[in-house]
């Protein structure tokens, strides 16, 4: 071949790799290595592939991997996003300070981000959050939390709203919004609905942290509710409560946190030994196209048909927003919540005028967020610290929508 005539004659083949590249105050950095009778993919990634790409010492490489205070925030986030390009990891046992890891040391890495000076954060938020939309009040109190987070730690937010397209065309790195293209920021938190390509291409530029667990993303942090448990404190309260049928509705969203409930949901009916019938989970037909009140009128009509004919007396909706759309719409059709029928759901919202308050899961979304700026700051100290799903525990509130079972 091509390759074994040129190794045979003595000769080097230089191979470009992409470049991590800078603009404006940045120098823009090219690298070339050559490969004789190995692949680059063969190259074990070393602490001088980084200095060359860098043009710095290698001794300036390996104090920025420990996080010495005596090399700048700037230098060390731009060794540790050229660790992470190159996939190099630190050799077992070496930690921010010399010799072996100490206890201390541990903890420290997972508070104090002071080494890492003033850092700057992107927050990618999917714009169809609006104030009108059933996601603006859990956004809101996400940010929240971030925002406190940032002050605590010493750190910046700068906030992006996209369009569900733009969003979406992120996995494009032409399409990234200026601070990230021009590495303004050390790290990302993606706060929506993101595509597992999307979250592989802005995670190739730097460390990000997103609130969706799903396929795709098993190598990147994430932060979200634990809906098992929540699932769990619904089901033990309408069971006290003597209810023997409950059903769950859903509007049909595309949310990986409404799967993980629905899953919630089936397993809490084998733990509590109820009767599992496919018609007791309801999902419109037309979804998730369907406006939510016409949505609301079609899952009404099924629980109402469910209640007379299988006494399903218990229904936990996906998010409060559905729930009163359902009180609602049961109301209008003779049923009244709750003396003839339960109904409950998730996030806490406060109840429109001349509806019971519900029933509902109030998630800790203040604590996400601050767990999520934490958890990409240590990330961007240790870049090589194995990824974690971080799952929070949730409050029951009891309402006026859930009383005692009529059956």
């Amino acid at each position: 071949s091509a390759r074994s005539s040129a190794a045979h004659s003595g000769h080097f083949r230089p191979i470009p790799i992409p470049a991590i590249t800078r603009t404006g105050s940045f120098r823009i950095c090219h690298l070339h290595y050559f490969a004789a009778n190995f692949s680059i993919a063969a190259m074990k990634p070393s602490q001088q592939m980084i200095a060359d790409a860098l043009k710095v010492s290698v001794a300036t490489v390996s104090r920025s991997l420990r996080h010495h205070p005596a090399i700048s925030s700037r230098t060390r986030a731009r060794v540790a996003e050229a660790a992470m390009r190159l996939g190099y990891k630190m050799p077992d046992g070496e930690t921010a300070t010399r010799g072996r890891p100490r206890r201390e040391d541990v903890r420290a890495a997972r508070s104090d981000f002071s080494s890492l000076g003033l850092a700057h954060l992107a927050v990618i938020c999917q714009g169809g959050a609006t104030p009108n939309s059933v996601h603006f009040v859990v956004q809101f109190r996400i940010l929240q939390g971030m925002s406190a987070a940032a002050r605590a730690h010493h750190a910046t937010l700068h906030i992006e709203y996209l369009p569900d397209d733009e969003f979406h065309g992120l996995v494009d790195s032409d399409k990234w919004p200026a601070v990230i293209r021009e590495r303004f920021v050390a790290g990302i938190v993606i706060l929506g609905l993101p595509q597992a390509a999307t979250i592989r291409s802005l995670q190739s530029a730097m460390p990000c942290i997103c609130f969706q667990r799903g396929a795709g993303t098993a190598a990147t942090d994430s932060v979200s509710e634990d809906n098992y448990g929540s699932m769990y404190q619904l089901f033990e309260h309408l069971t006290q409560l003597g209810h023997r049928r409950i059903g769950m509705a859903d509007f049909g969203y595309n949310s990986h946190s409404y799967r993980a409930r629905y899953g919630a949901y089936m397993q809490s009916l084998l733990e509590w030994h109820l009767p599992i019938d496919a018609a007791d989970s309801i999902f419109p037909k037309h979804a998730p196209d369907m406006p939510d009140e016409a949505a609301a009128v079609e899952v009404s009509e099924h629980i109402l048909k469910r209640y007379h004919e299988q006494k399903v007396s218990a229904w936990v909706c996906q998010n409060d927003h559905q729930g009163y759309l359902l009180v609602r719409q049961l109301q209008n059709r003779g049923l009244r919540v709750p003396e003839d029928i339960s109904i409950c759901g998730f996030d806490h919202f406060a109840p429109p005028e001349g509806l019971p308050a519900m029933t509902s899961i109030d998630g800790a979304f203040e604590a996400m967020g601050a767990a999520a700026v934490s958890r990409l700051l240590g990330r961007i100290m240790s870049p090589t610290i194995e990824p974690v799903n971080m799952l929070l525990d949730t409050k029951l509130f009891i309402g006026q929508s859930t009383g005692p079972a009529r059956f």
